[in-house]
């Protein structure tokens, strides 16, 4: 029973792992389609300006 319980906590802290994992990806994705934007949108402005 102990080593159920122990395989089932390890197979849920690297589920829980593997989530944030992703999160974190997901976020630096977010983050860095964020820069592009914000990049493109200064050059734009910067082309109506002149």
């Amino acid at each position: 029973m102990k080593y159920n319980l122990r395989s089932a906590y390890c197979k849920i802290l690297l589920q829980a792992a593997a989530l944030s994992h992703i999160l974190k990806i997901a976020y630096y994705c977010a983050e860095a389609q964020r820069f592009i934007l914000v990049a493109r949108t200064k050059e734009v402005l910067g082309t109506h300006r002149t």
